[in-house]
């Protein structure tokens, strides 16, 4: 879930840390990057199959115009 990773992001890591997702998915850790409340990290996520990262995208950039611009790189391995 969404408060799970938010909760180990925010445990585990330090704002302005450097997170990579590698299989991300629908970027549940992407959104957790971008609601964190202890303050921002830059996150970098890929995924192979590219309909989830077209999920990915809309999930970020939805949740990106209510968390404000961040340093979020999502792209599909087919991507150039």
């Amino acid at each position: 879930t969404v408060q799970g990773t938010r909760w180990l992001l925010e445990h585990l890591s330090e704002p302005g840390d450097f997170i990579v997702d590698p299989c991300m998915g629908t970027a549940t850790t992407a959104v957790s990057v971008l609601t964190a409340t202890d303050g921002p990290r830059r996150f970098l996520g890929c995924d192979r199959d590219g309909q989830m990262v077209t999920i990915a995208r809309h999930r970020a950039a939805t949740c990106r115009s209510i968390a404000g611009e961040q340093s979020l790189k999502v792209f599909s391995v087919d991507d150039e």
